[in-house]
């Protein structure tokens, strides 16, 4: 949805380029944190253009990137080669990395390649851990087929009084305070530390969270509330669900979430740093 039709994204210079400039963004935002957008905002406020490109040219307002990209790395005879011009612009720099950004797509784990030939693919453990996901642990109710993710922003018991507003902060509701967007499964073996603040170093101690730690919070979704809505109980007094898996569950459930990890992916030499020699 974000390839544009006019750009040769399939030329040597251009994924070249793209790379560069994927490589100086993260430099930037390393470097200039308060440049990054917010990760809420996508979900907080859906009347907000929440396209990549919007996000992406939210980050050049100071113009690091340019400059960064342009004196360091040689830049300009790379955009002349992948737009015609070494002319640099926000739009060039924010289409090139949307660009690059959309061909990042995971569709190889072993999970998908079960889907394609049949769940023998997968290990004993890993289908327990797949039954459970869709079954009794509920997982698939914030982390959907086939992204694994959510569109929604959840609250999802970390704490009973969060000291960081989430979803809050952008629409200044009160109900919406320990709100967070969900993220995507996909790969999640290599993306920790988790939740929204990095708490949890281990998936291993995600699950046991689930299992047996999730707070009662006011704003706490309702697939995390035993009691019933409807007993007009109040938030505090209504209990909180635990998973109560043994081991061997524990165990399958890390085991399905590792599955989709997605290796191809992960060492694609046209992700690599395009400044290591």
């Amino acid at each position: 949805m974000f390839l544009s039709s006019h750009t040769p994204v399939h030329s040597k210079p251009f994924t070249r380029v793209i790379r560069c400039l994927f490589a100086v963004f993260l430099l930037s935002c390393a470097s200039n944190p308060k440049q990054m957008p917010s990760p809420t905002t996508p979900v907080a406020a859906p009347h907000i253009d929440n396209t990549l490109n919007h996000y992406l040219t939210a980050l050049f307002d100071h113009n690091y990137m340019q400059g960064s990209f342009i004196i360091t790395r040689g830049g300009k005879p790379l955009f002349e080669r992948a737009y015609g011009s070494t002319e640099v612009t926000e739009d060039r720099i924010a289409t090139s990395l949307t660009e690059f950004l959309s061909v990042m797509t995971s569709h190889c784990s072993k999970f998908d390649r079960a889907q394609s030939i049949g769940l023998r693919h997968l290990s004993e453990s890993e289908r327990l851990g797949r039954t459970l996901f869709n079954g009794r642990a509920g997982s698939v109710q914030c982390h959907s087929f086939s992204f694994f993710d959510s569109t929604s922003a959840t609250n999802n018991g970390l704490e009973v009084d969060y000291t960081d507003k989430g979803m809050a902060l952008v629409t200044e509701k009160a109900t919406d305070r320990g709100m967070f967007k969900t993220p995507s499964l996909r790969n999640i073996e290599v993306t920790g530390p988790y939740m929204y603040d990095g708490r949890v170093k281990t998936l291993e101690e995600v699950v046991d969270f689930y299992n047996e730690k999730i707070q009662p919070h006011n704003q706490l979704d309702e697939s995390f509330r035993k009691t019933e809505k409807c007993t007009g109980l109040p938030a505090s007094r209504r209990e909180t669900i635990r998973l109560e898996l043994n081991e061997q569950e524990s165990d399958g459930l890390v085991a399905f979430m590792k599955s989709l990890t997605d290796y191809p992916l992960l060492y694609d030499k046209r992700f690599s740093n395009p400044f290591k020699k």
